[in-house]
């Protein structure tokens, strides 16, 4: 890791001590300045009381905000992420997105095929690529029969989740390549935005203990997605579309 300070504070935070590699990856997947805006707006919210119990604590904040210089120093490095943060990172949301939506489905068809042993097929609820791999494969095997046809599973519904493993090891792939082949500056900005990111995902995982109420504020995922979705342009108008709201990510 780079020797700023950014980065050595980085490497102190839970999130900056697992791979650089998974680090970039995740931090190329999203744009600079939801990112920042957001990180920005949650630090204040984690000074109530309950968070430092989970590590999130003064010393966190500071390391935090170490990180934000340093991503909003370089303006025409942020302008460059801005604009093409790598699309395969979207492609890759896109289809775990669709996996979860296959997956939450899937745990409904089982959950109401009547089972005369009482067995219940249960998937870990991560929503990485291998965590969704792993579910689905699980699952398959149930929801896909002629039996569960009645039950809103079947066949049909079977092959879209097989379409969909073959998907995330695609996209996975894809976008892993990519972020290899990015230059040594843009490596270590994206890298401190993985953990950045990283980061607030466990704000947003200890939020909904300590602010239940509130959690959906702290989270991450449906900020940045949404902000790639919330607006698009139509070309044959030049009229702008609005795309699915930022809202709190369903629960697998």
């Amino acid at each position: 890791m780079p020797k700023s300070s950014a980065a050595k504070a980085a490497s102190k935070l839970p999130s900056g001590k697992l791979p650089q590699a998974q680090l970039i990856e995740a931090g190329a997947k999203h744009a600079t300045e939801p990112l920042l805006e957001f990180a920005q707006s949650v630090l204040p919210k984690t000074e109530q009381a309950g968070f430092e119990k989970f590590g999130i604590t003064a010393a966190w904040r500071a390391a935090i905000e170490s990180l934000l210089l340093e991503i909003e120093a370089d303006g025409s490095t942020r302008t460059d992420l801005d604009d093409g943060n790598l699309s395969t990172g979207t492609d890759l949301d896109e289809v775990v997105n669709r996996a979860k939506d296959w997956r939450r489905t899937a745990l409904t068809v089982v959950s109401v095929i009547p089972s005369a042993k009482g067995n219940r097929v249960t998937v870990a609820s991560g929503s990485t690529p291998a965590a969704l791999r792993q579910g689905i494969t699980k699952l398959l095997r149930t929801v896909g029969s002629k039996a569960a046809v009645e039950f809103g599973g079947g066949p049909s519904f079977g092959a879209q989740g097989k379409a969909l493993v073959k998907a995330l090891s695609t996209t996975q792939k894809a976008h892993t390549k990519a972020a290899g082949k990015l230059s040594p500056v843009l490596r270590h900005i994206n890298l401190l935005k993985g953990v950045l990111y990283l980061e607030l995902k466990r704000v947003g995982r200890v939020a909904r203990t300590v602010v239940p109420n509130e959690a959906h504020l702290f989270a991450v995922s449906a900020h940045t997605q949404g902000a790639k979705r919330r607006k698009k342009t139509d070309p044959s108008s030049g009229a702008e579309t609005t795309s699915p709201e930022d809202t709190e990510p369903k629960k697998p």
